[in-house]
């Protein structure tokens, strides 16, 4: 394989997974939301009072942990899920910035997190079916170059 057709097929495997990423974007915020509404509950109320000693289960055996180490290792997980999701919104926001401005940049709205059809959007933006396609695709393949760099040029 030549580099040329290396640097195609993977702008258009970035094309896609920017497509991917903007679709579950919404999902991605809610779950975080609920996330962060978990972890305040967790450090309000604390460990379970169900049993003094929980048995937690690994790949190499059982051990004894008491309520507070389950839940600071509830913590702690809450804690990456909720960096990982604050990471994903901000790096999407980011890429959304870029398009600011841009006379078409609702499509990217409509498209991806109202789940509009392209008809559809063409009728709420008064131009051909058409026209909303090349323009939605013109602007992800600019948030892709911003979420993946060179590669999806």
């Amino acid at each position: 394989m030549t580099i040329g057709v290396k640097m195609m097929s993977d702008a258009k495997e970035f094309f896609k997974k920017t497509q991917q990423r903007l679709y579950a974007y919404k999902d991605i915020k809610a779950k975080l939301e609920n996330d962060i509404r978990d972890l305040e509950d967790l450090k309000k109320e604390g460990a379970s009072e169900r049993s003094k000693d929980i048995l937690y289960r690994s790949v190499s055996g059982g051990v004894r942990i008491s309520r507070e180490e389950l839940q600071q290792i509830k913590i702690e997980k809450l804690c990456e899920y909720i960096k990982d999701g604050v990471r994903e919104v901000s790096r999407i926001n980011d890429a959304l910035r870029t398009i600011d401005g841009d006379a078409y940049e609702s499509i990217i709205r409509l498209k991806f997190f109202e789940r509009k059809r392209d008809e559809d959007i063409a009728e709420v933006m008064c131009c051909d079916a058409s026209t909303v396609r090349r323009n939605k695709a013109r602007l992800i393949r600019q948030l892709a170059i911003r979420l993946y760099g060179i590669g999806a040029v």
